[in-house]
């Protein structure tokens, strides 16, 4: 989250940026990062795990909303660097993410835990004939925690 941050928020100033919350005592983790930015550590983490999941996409575009990209690393190319640096592999699978492929209409998936500050991500593929309703429900049909966060990427 933090290669993230610095890309969206230090500007030309990286080296200032960086020094600013390396020798900040008043923060750590998230809580520096949400003081450096003025924006929510939930704002932060939606908006990272949101530009992982648009880099899943194997379609090359770029977002609208240029928070949704980490552009000083090609994430696909780290991966498959770290994939051939360690003995054995470092990776099975060149990238990481795997999200739930599912066809547009009706269908359940379950997602048995979520760690905090994590994300589950969910491609919709096939041909879309009508709107699509979504609908997320806690365990039994419950209502999500209030804490849970939604963001859609929508590439065409």
């Amino acid at each position: 989250c933090a290669r993230g941050v610095v890309d969206q928020y230090a500007g030309s100033g990286e080296g200032a940026f960086l020094k600013s919350l390396v020798q900040d005592v008043a923060h750590s983790g998230l809580g520096n990062l949400a003081a450096h930015t003025g924006h929510s550590a939930e704002e932060l983490l939606t908006l990272y795990n949101t530009a992982l999941a648009a880099e899943v996409d194997s379609i090359a575009f770029t977002p609208l909303d240029a928070r949704l990209t980490i552009p000083s690393w090609n994430l696909r190319d780290v991966f498959a660097g770290l994939e051939g640096s360690a003995a054995g592999g470092f990776y099975a699978k060149r990238y990481p993410i795997t999200p739930h492929v599912v066809s547009y209409g009706s269908f359940t998936t379950s997602v048995s835990t979520l760690s905090a500050g994590s994300a589950a991500i969910f491609d919709l593929a096939g041909t879309q004939g009508n709107t699509q309703l979504l609908a997320v429900e806690g365990v039994g049909g419950t209502p999500p925690p209030a804490s849970l966060r939604l963001a859609i990427v929508r590439v065409q």
